[in-house]
Parts: structure tokens; C-alpha cells; sequence
């Protein structure tokens, strides 16, 4: 995986690089909160509804962060990922 153009100069490489590291930790925390809301969807509803509101935060906070990666292909890849969490919280919330 890219994080950036070849063309980059070394400190945008770094930033960039640190920019998908952290989204790519966060789409995988937020898939946990969903793994998590479903294991307390009937034991625990108000621990369902806590972890599917920090997957949504994480959601808003990954979309916020997207735009700002360079490399169209990792940035596609990070959004295809962002679109499976956003349809994974639709359907766990219907």
C-alpha cells in the first residue's frame, strides 16, 4: 500500500503515512465496537447502544480524514472500508 505519490517530498510522506496508520486502527477499533454491540444487543442494551455510538464517532472521525490522503488507491481503499462500517451499523441498527 501507498500512502503517498512518489513524487512527495519526506516529511508529507511521513504525515501521510501516520494518516492512514491511524485510520486503518480506527476502522479496525470501530468494526470492534460492532463485534462488541452484538454480543450485547440483548444482554446489555444500553452497552449495545454505547458501542454502536463510538463505531458511529469513529465513522465521522475516519470520514473527516479520508479527503486528506493523496494516493487515490489507498484513499478508495480506506472509503470502501468506511462504506462497509457505515452498511454494517445500518443493518446492526434497523
Amino acid at each position: 500500500m501507498r500512502a503517498v505519490s512518489e513524487d512527495s517530498n519526506p516529511e508529507n510522506v511521513s504525515t501521510q503515512r501516520e494518516l492512514v496508520n491511524f485510520l486503518m486502527v480506527d476502522l479496525d477499533l470501530a468494526f470492534t465496537f460492532l463485534q462488541t454491540a452484538r454480543l450485547e444487543i440483548e444482554d446489555s442494551p444500553e452497552r449495545f447502544r454505547l458501542a454502536v455510538s463510538k463505531a458511529r464517532e469513529a465513522l465521522k472521525t475516519i470520514r473527516r480524514f479520508e479527503v486528506r490522503i493523496a494516493d487515490e488507491e489507498t484513499r478508495s481503499r480506506i472509503q470502501n472500508r468506511s462504506n462497509q462500517l457505515e452498511a454494517a451499523i445500518a443493518a446492526l441498527t434497523r
